[in-house]
């Protein structure tokens, strides 16, 4: 196979957002067996070439490390990562060399997507930091394939913003939780990119402008617990997949973001302050998608949700 052939690239992309249960999300889609996804979650293609971006490419850091560590998956009991069972083993290491090499361009990333790889297959991927795309690099995928469908996980502001300020310390600064002041959270969430990634209403508005809405799908973190079955099938009927199948139950039941024990309250300054971030976005979606804000009301008894004095 020819890998300079023209080639199409995904037919969907998971655009975020970030801690809105995407790695949930992609679990369910590896398990479809019509459908396709790399052996790694997120790619960080477009975010990295976009002008506003502020991250470095993953190539050879994270993700060298995360692919010579799945060399070990055949030995392992794997059965929650079925993307590395839709290729044989040796294509894995095809795979990677097309990854791991070449210019970092539009061309490089579709033929991430070859047929050689995908087969017959609905193929895409995710990467949440998608979701504050601009304009022109959303042109930029459209560019590449007009048909190309979006998938988007949306949740309560308040809630994301929150884990996303667990996530932050204790998997970034690598520091205990009880060990982080007020006024390191007050500095996080005042950074612009903080908040940028959680202003939902500015996502929305951007996405609309560009792509045509019947390829856009939104739907709700709240749905993972509400909801699973729902969410699953509307997720393959939108990619034109068959929609009666599911994955392994143990799989889509399972518990997804500890971040909401106990162990996390918000401090009652920190929710004041990330209400106040999160007030207008939520002010302008109660007009314009009631029914997904009317299930974020509902999770305010979420144990993340409470107040500490």
């Amino acid at each position: 196979m020819n890998f300079r052939e023209e080639n199409k690239g995904p037919d969907f992309i998971g655009i975020g957002m970030e801690r809105s249960g995407t790695s949930w999300l992609f679990t369910q889609l590896a398990f479809h067996p019509d459908i396709w996804v790399p052996p790694l979650k997120e790619l960080h293609f477009f975010d990295v070439i976009d002008p506003k971006a502020k991250y470095l490419t993953h190539r050879y850091s994270y993700h060298l490390k995360s692919r010579i560590k799945q060399k070990f998956a055949p030995f392992m009991d794997m059965k929650h990562r079925p993307e590395f069972r839709k290729n044989p083993y040796w294509m894995g290491f095809l795979w990677d060399s097309c990854y791991f090499s070449g210019a970092f361009d539009i061309r490089w990333y579709k033929r991430l997507f070859h047929s050689r790889f995908t087969g017959d297959k609905v193929s895409g991927e995710i990467t949440p930091a998608y979701s504050n795309l601009t304009p022109d690099t959303i042109q930029i995928i459209l560019d590449m394939n007009p048909d190309i469908k979006f998938l988007l996980m949306v949740r309560n502001p308040m809630q994301r913003l929150w884990s996303g300020v667990i996530h932050h310390f204790l998997h970034v600064k690598k520091k205990k939780f009880e060990d982080v002041s007020e006024e390191e959270i007050l500095d996080f969430l005042e950074n612009s990119a903080a908040q940028n990634r959680s202003d939902l209403k500015s996502i929305l508005e951007t996405w609309k402008s560009c792509i045509d809405p019947k390829n856009l799908l939104i739907q709700s973190f709240e749905d993972i617990t509400d909801n699973p079955e729902n969410l699953i099938k509307n997720t393959y009927s939108f990619l034109d997949v068959d929609s009666d199948f599911l994955p392994l139950e143990e799989m889509y039941k399972k518990k997804i973001n500890s971040y909401t024990r106990e162990d996390y309250l918000m401090p009652n300054k920190i929710r004041l302050t990330i209400e106040r971030m999160c007030q207008p976005s939520l002010e302008a979606l109660i007009k314009t998608h009631p029914e997904i804000v009317q299930k974020w009301l509902k999770s305010y008894d979420f144990p993340a949700m409470q107040t500490t004095s």
